[in-house]
């Protein structure tokens, strides 16, 4: 079933940058467990009034208010993570995975560390092709099993269903922009 990715500007702020307890790979640097990391100290610096946007290390954020409407309209699979130091703000997530198929988009795969097995670089998510049985739930959210970008910068896609993006569109939320799948 087709939906939508979710899309957002950065917010100018960091969640791992600069901090020397998150655990990271000692050949590479990599984050080794990133989303199991806390967010303590995570501020949203430019909020520039968004409901939704991101880190550049990769972490997407959402406002009160985008919470609100995913739960006033029963929307599914998303996980709120409040931040600590922001209680107005959570980091969004799905524990519903679905598989990203990499050869429709020609993702490319670079610099893989034989130690924690992370590639510095994954590029390529265009066209968003999902793996077949693969779905993308219609009253709500999935993430990629696939992480793009490189380095810290590293995240999965945030997709939704037709009727789920329907009703987000409608809500008008503020920083939120749509592909199409």
């Amino acid at each position: 079933m087709p939906g939508y990715c979710l899309h957002c500007h950065f917010n100018d702020s960091y969640a791992f940058s600069d901090r020397d307890d998150v655990r990271r790979c000692k050949d590479c640097g990599q984050l080794t467990a990133k989303w199991k990391e806390s967010l303590v100290g995570l501020k949203v610096h430019k909020r520039r009034k968004a409901d939704i946007s991101a880190t550049y290390d990769g972490v997407t954020v959402v406002s009160h208010r985008f919470k609100q409407i995913c739960e006033q309209n029963k929307l599914t699979g998303a996980v709120f993570i409040p931040l600590p130091s922001d209680p107005a703000f959570f980091r969004i997530t799905s524990l519903k995975i679905v598989k990203f198929d990499p050869v429709p988009a020609e993702t490319e795969f670079e610099n893989l560390c034989p130690t924690c097995g992370q590639y510095e670089s994954v590029t390529g998510v265009t066209p968003i092709t999902l793996r077949r049985r693969s779905v993308v739930p219609d009253m709500g959210f999935a993430r990629t099993d696939l992480e793009f970008a490189s380095n810290d910068e590293k995240h999965p896609l945030i997709l939704c269903g037709v009727s789920a993006g329907k009703i987000l569109k409608e809500a008008r939320l503020r920083g939120l922009e749509f592909e199409s799948f």
